[in-house]
């Protein structure tokens, strides 16, 4: 009877872990604050980063416990998979897809029409879809940000904070994407 209550109690706490986890995930894409809320960062011409030389990372998260978000303007050799961002590049994998194509894996990016799907696993399944989806990435790594780091390089002037632009993320070239961006209208974020 003793050892039937511990797995009894050893589930549940693995259920309400699950659940904890299911609503975190569930909150950090589907109800993303506005600050920097699905924007675009443009890497300002004299940024002091080189690994984020000309870049422009489309944001999926902001708040004050930090930043979370995709570089989506390089390619990495040989073209299958683009540079995320620094953070995790040999562990993380993930696919931004047009929702054309939906896996049991995908989350929906509410506001933007995009899902994301996260591990080789879900990625491979992706891939290996007889329909493809009409526009995808596939991202090794994550660019993320520290409590307020974000807010202090947007302070420096090291980012021009930008609206999401379809034409730019899923129709502009690679290399032409930076020079896109920098054209757009500039966007004061609250603070």
């Amino acid at each position: 009877m003793a050892e039937s209550g511990i797995k009894s109690y050893a589930s549940a706490f693995m259920m309400l872990a699950a659940a904890a986890l299911l609503m975190w995930l569930g909150d950090f894409f589907d109800n993303p604050p506005n600050i920097a809320h699905h924007q675009l960062l443009v890497a300002a011409p004299d940024a002091r980063d080189a690994r984020f030389e000309k870049a422009v990372i489309l944001v999926l998260l902001q708040r004050k416990e930090g930043s979370f978000g995709f570089v989506v303007n390089r390619p990495a050799p040989g073209g299958d998979y683009f540079f995320g961002g620094p953070m995790e590049r040999d562990k993380k994998i993930y696919a931004l897809h047009s929702m054309d194509v939906r896996l049991k894996d995908t989350i929906l990016i509410k506001g933007l029409d995009l899902g994301i799907v996260e591990g080789q696993e879900a990625v491979d399944r992706l891939m290996n879809e007889r329909k493809k989806p009409e526009w995808y990435i596939v991202l090794k790594g994550y660019s993320g940000w520290g409590k307020r780091q974000l807010t202090s390089e947007l302070d420096r002037g090291d980012w021009k904070v930008v609206a999401f632009s379809e034409k730019i993320v899923e129709r502009t070239r690679p290399e032409k994407m930076w020079d896109a961006a920098m054209g757009q209208p500039e966007i004061k974020v609250k603070k």
